[in-house]
């Protein structure tokens, strides 16, 4: 699996708050469940 950056500036910072953002929304999802789980 090879993993190109984009060839623009803007590109990759978009790149970059897209994967930042999956991996807060997982957080927190993960966070609300067991929320849920444990009240």
């Amino acid at each position: 699996m090879s993993f190109l950056p984009p060839p623009t500036r803007e590109g990759l910072i978009s790149e970059t708050v897209r994967l930042l953002g999956g991996c807060v929304a997982g957080i927190v999802l993960l966070g609300i469940a067991v929320y849920f789980l444990t009240v």
